[in-house]
């Protein structure tokens, strides 16, 4: 039995690769590890597979296709699970692990056998710069009574992390599951994330039915990591496509598991298409 199984899914991520790594062998304390990276057919899969195979505990799975988030870590934890994990760790490659995060995450899972989804922290990281930026990134997603989900205090100044938090679902940056969990959500559904969603809210629909299994989902306070979130932030400069695919997927959660959301949800699908649909033409 390996102690943490990580799965990063890449798309032209090369740069982050190797400080990914390094966070990962500082992190890990006496544990032992494993790294899946998945690719979605990254044009820059040549440099990925260079820093791989100079490492002994990374597995490279590079698929033809881009198949997204959902299905590039599916592909990864049905490899994964062959090692027989204690814990399989869902990590953004632009995401770095501090000193012994994942020691101290496992302690907190196995004092308390409930938490189904556990994360911590994260803060904004400038990756040109190689520093924080003070600001924060995630405490994990809630949403608004009338439907937007957002992350929690993103771009507020840090100044004070001392409270845990139970939020209504966990940034997909970053996430820790106990293998009993994963075993229960390919019982039950047989998956762990919803390829229907391809990317956007799937962390979200992940968190409802971990939490419909009877688990509860956690950040805690001691947990920090830093997020570069290598996306561009203003809207106004995202494709159309995603803008799309995140307008879907908000019908997708609300049909599913918030029935209130949907006229929110509706109303913003409607937006997408007839005011910033023609913008692409």
């Amino acid at each position: 039995m390996i102690d943490f199984c990580l799965i990063t899914v890449t798309y032209n991520n090369s740069n982050y690769i190797q400080y990914l790594i390094d966070s990962i062998k500082k992190s890990s304390g006496n544990s032992s590890f494993h790294l899946f990276i998945s690719d979605n057919n990254s044009t820059d899969i040549d440099e990925i597979k260079a820093i791989c195979l100079a490492e002994d505990n990374v597995t490279l799975i590079a698929s033809k296709h881009n198949y997204g988030f959902c299905k590039g870590n599916n592909i990864a934890v049905s490899e994964a699970v062959k090692l027989d994990p204690k814990y399989i760790i869902f990590i953004n490659p632009d995401l770095f692990l501090t000193e012994n995060w994942l020691e101290k995450a496992a302690k907190i899972v196995d004092d308390d056998k409930s938490i189904g989804i556990l994360s911590g922290p994260l803060l904004q990281f400038d990756f040109n710069l190689k520093k924080p930026t003070g600001l924060i990134d995630s405490l994990g997603i809630n949403v608004t009574g009338y439907g937007k989900w957002f992350d929690i205090k993103q771009g507020k100044m840090i100044s004070d992390l001392n409270d845990d938090i139970f939020p209504q679902a966990i940034c997909g940056a970053l996430m820790l599951v106990r293998c009993e969990v994963i075993v229960d959500l390919l019982k039950t559904d047989g998956y762990i994330f919803n390829e229907k969603f391809f990317m956007y809210k799937e962390d979200v629909d992940l968190a409802y039915r971990v939490k419909s299994l009877g688990y509860k989902i956690f950040v805690h306070h001691d947990l920090i990591a830093f997020h570069c979130r290598g996306w561009n932030k203003n809207r106004k400069k995202m494709p159309f496509l995603a803008k799309k695919l995140s307008a879907i997927n908000d019908i997708r959660v609300a049909l599913k598991h918030r029935l209130v959301n949907f006229p929110f949800a509706f109303l913003k699908l409607v937006y997408v298409y007839c005011f910033e649909y023609p913008l692409i033409k």
